[in-house]
């Protein structure tokens, strides 16, 4: 495995690739091996965002009951080194996770802490997909027109033309 901090945050980038060309098995994998040599070097940072990484791959993959768990060790690594960005991102699959199993409550409570947390990292790209977990689940009752246009606001500045074609195409089933 990776001997190295360098070759580890290669290996997540490589995870973070596969996931988001929709190649879940081949990103757990990645993630997999990066989890063991994040645990071995103790770095916190990148342990979480191992953890993470395996549980959104699950989520793509499968129903979401090993995820959660998984999602949960991630959000406890995060916690502990207090990286906002990750407790975002532990929150958004657990929100998901929630989602999908019809716990609305749970996940209107995780979608809520998911933009906190994305909002406290100023990650645009983060806050606009948690805003748009929140308004799924109906987090934002009277609210949704402003939240959607600020999605729309986040998404421009991420460079993200995808988050505004969910939000639009959301918004149409609303």
């Amino acid at each position: 495995g990776p001997a190295t901090s360098v070759e580890l945050d290669a290996l997540l980038r490589e995870g973070d690739v596969l996931l988001r060309g929709k190649k879940p098995r081949e990103a757990k994998l990645a993630f997999e091996r990066a989890l063991e040599a994040a645990r071995r070097l103790s770095l916190g940072p990148q342990e979480g965002r191992a953890l993470c990484g395996i549980a959104a791959s699950h989520s793509e993959i499968t129903q979401y009951r090993e995820p959660r768990q998984v999602a949960l060790q991630c959000l406890e690594v995060f916690e502990r080194v207090s990286v906002s960005r990750g407790i975002g991102w532990a929150n958004l699959i657990l929100a998901g996770a929630a989602d999908v199993s019809g716990d609305y409550p749970e996940a209107k409570t995780r979608a809520e802490r998911s933009v906190a947390a994305y909002d406290a990292a100023n990650d645009a790209r983060g806050r606009a997909l948690a805003t748009l977990q929140l308004l799924r689940v109906g987090g934002a009752v009277g609210r949704d027109l402003e939240l959607l246009s600020r999605v729309v606001d986040d998404a421009t500045v991420a460079g993200d033309r995808g988050i505004t074609a969910g939000a639009l195409h959301s918004w149409g089933d609303a």
